[in-house]
C-alpha cells in the first residue's frame, strides 16, 4: 500500500466521522468509538508494513493524542481503567515472561509476536474505553454499516444465483492482509460455488460482525412492525450468508427476545394475542427457511451424512488436538503453552485452553461473569452470543474483540440503560 492510498484512507475514515457531526461528543470519541466499530472492516486491509493492518496502523496513530488528552482529564484512576481487563493483559504478560524461559529461539519469537499484539489490543481496551468509546454513537454507526452490509450481501447473493456474477466486496486498489478473500476469488474464477460475505474476509465474519447490532435493536424495539425490519432485513442476510455460526447465533437472539416478550413484567392480553399470533406464524417461517438452498447448505455443511459436517468438525473436531497437547504435561494443563503458532483452526474457548490452560480460562470466566451480573439485558445477551461464538470462531483473539468488548465494558453509560 502506497502512501496515497494510506491517506486515502484516513480522509474516508474522517468523512464517515464527519457524516455524524451532529453528535453531542468530542471529536475524539467520534474518532476512537469509529475505529473500534470498523476496526475489523480495516483489519482486512494492509500496509507497507508487514504484519500491521490499515486498522492497526490507525489505532497506533492515535496512541499519543489518546495518552495527552487522557492525562489532561485528570480524571480519577478508578473512572479512567477497566482493571478487570488490565489484569487480564497483565496476567498474559507474565505468562509470557516466564514461558519464553522453556521455549526455543524460534517458538520464542512467534510468541512474542502473537502476544505482543494481543496485549496491546487488551491494554487499548483497558485504558481508554471508559473515557473515549461513547455508546450511543457506536450504536448509531454499528447500525448504519450493519445495514449496509447487510443490503450489499443481499445484493450478491441474488447477483451471484440468478446471473453467476460475483459482486466484489473490497476496495479494488487497497493492498488486502487477509489471504482469504484471494482464495474465494480464486474459487470463482475457477468456478467452483462459494458463499456470498459482504464487505468481510468470509460469512461467518459478516455474522459475527452484524450480530450484536440484532440483540441491540431487537432490545429496543416495540411492537409496530416498521421497528422490526432491519432486525428481519439483518436475518434475512444472514441466511443467505449460509454461515452454520451465523444461522444458529441469529435464532438463539430470536428465541431470547422471544422469550423475554413473554417473560418480562407478565403476561398483559396485547401479549397473550401476539404470543398466539407468533405460535401460529412460527411454523410458516420455519416451512419458508427450510425450503430454501441456504438452508440445505447448512445442513449439509453443518451435519452432513448425519454425522459432523465440515463446519461442525472444524469447531467440535479439536479433543484429538487437546489430548495430545496436554497428555503429558500437568503444567501445560494448568498454564498452557503461551501463544503459539498452531497448525489447525482452533476456535477461541479451546485455544484460550491451549494458550493459558485452567488458570486462564478460570480468570476470564471470572471476568466475564463479573461482566454479566453487572450488566443491563443488551449486555447479558452480547455477552452469552460472544461465549457460545467462541466454541466456534476465534474471535476472543481477533480483531472482533475491539466491537464486543465495549458494549460489554460500559455498564455505568445512561446510553444502554434501556432494556
Amino acid at each position: 500500500m502506497t502512501l496515497n492510498q494510506l491517506q486515502f484512507i484516513w480522509r474516508i475514515f474522517i468523512k464517515t466521522m464527519d457524516n455524524y457531526k451532529k453528535s453531542n461528543i468530542g471529536k475524539l470519541n467520534k474518532i476512537f468509538t469509529l475505529l473500534m466499530i470498523t476496526f475489523p472492516i480495516l483489519a482486512l486491509y494492509a500496509t507497507p508494513f508487514s504484519g500491521i493492518s490499515v486498522a492497526d496502523l490507525l489505532l497506533i496513530s492515535i496512541q499519543p493524542i489518546l495518552i495527552i488528552h487522557l492525562f489532561r482529564i485528570n480524571n480519577k484512576i478508578n473512572k479512567t481503567i477497566h482493571f478487570s481487563i488490565l489484569f487480564y493483559a497483565l496476567y498474559i504478560s507474565i505468562h509470557f515472561l516466564i514461558t519464553v524461559l522453556t521455549v526455543n529461539n524460534m517458538e520464542a519469537m512467534d510468541i512474542f509476536l502473537n502476544t505482543s499484539r494481543y496485549i496491546f489490543y487488551l491494554i487499548t481496551l483497558a485504558i481508554y474505553t471508559k473515557t473515549f468509546f461513547h455508546i450511543k454513537f457506536a450504536k448509531t454507526v454499528l447500525k448504519h454499516f450493519t445495514i449496509f452490509a447487510s443490503i450489499y450481501l443481499i445484493i450478491q447473493f441474488f447477483l451471484y444465483s440468478l446471473y453467476g456474477y460475483y459482486l466484489p466486496g473490497t476496495i479494488p486498489f487497497l493492498d488486502l492482509q487477509v489471504n482469504t478473500i484471494n482464495e474465494i476469488y480464486s474459487r470463482y474464477n475457477q468456478g467452483y460455488y462459494i458463499r456470498v460475505h459482504s464487505i468481510f474476509a468470509e460469512p461467518s465474519h459478516f455474522t459475527i460482525y452484524v450480530l450484536p447490532y440484532l440483540i441491540i435493536c431487537l432490545s429496543e424495539v416495540k411492537y409496530k412492525l416498521p421497528e422490526y425490519i432491519p432486525a428481519i432485513l439483518i436475518s434475512i442476510a444472514i441466511l443467505m450468508s449460509q454461515s452454520s455460526t451465523g444461522i444458529i447465533m441469529a435464532g438463539v437472539i430470536w428465541i431470547i427476545w422471544y422469550l423475554y416478550r413473554i417473560i418480562d413484567k407478565g403476561i398483559s392480553k396485547k401479549k397473550s394475542i401476539f404470543i398466539v399470533l407468533s405460535i401460529l406464524f412460527i411454523p410458516v417461517v420455519l416451512l419458508f427457511i427450510t425450503r430454501t438452498n441456504s438452508f440445505d447448505f447448512f445442513i449439509d455443511r453443518t451435519f452432513s451424512s448425519g454425522s459432523l459436517g465440515e463446519a461442525g468438525y472444524r469447531r467440535l473436531g479439536n479433543g484429538v488436538i487437546l489430548h495430545e497437547i496436554f497428555k503429558n504435561s500437568s503444567l501445560y494443563l494448568l498454564f498452557g503453552q503461551g501463544m503459539v503458532n498452531l497448525q489447525t483452526y482452533i476456535p477461541g474457548a479451546t485455544r484460550l485452553f491451549v494458550y493459558f490452560g485452567i488458570s486462564g480460562v478460570v480468570l476470564l470466566l471470572a471476568i466475564f461473569t463479573k461482566i454479566y451480573y453487572s450488566g443491563n439485558r443488551i449486555q447479558k445477551e452480547i455477552l452469552i452470543i460472544f461465549v457460545i461464538l467462541n466454541f466456534g470462531t476465534e474471535i476472543l483473539f481477533g480483531n472482533f474483540i475491539f466491537l464486543y468488548l465495549p458494549f460489554l465494558l460500559l455498564h455505568d453509560q445512561k446510553s444502554i440503560e434501556r432494556g
